[in-house]
């Protein structure tokens, strides 16, 4: 069952990548107007929204 848990989470995170990866990164750069801090800004975004997940899911 952990495997499949792993696994699980392995999937959201790359769902949450594809899916909102380059809209993030987009709006980031709209504000900060330098492609690797707004590529950096994306990531964070992405982990605090999947570390939000994670403890939902618990």
């Amino acid at each position: 069952m952990g495997n499949q848990y792993e696994q699980c989470k392995d999937e959201l995170l790359e769902f949450l990548m594809n899916e909102y990866g380059q809209s993030i990164t987009r709006l980031a750069f709209t504000y900060i107007k330098e492609k690797q801090l707004a590529e950096d800004t994306a990531q964070i975004v992405l982990g605090e929204n999947y570390a939000y997940l994670m403890l939902m899911l618990r």
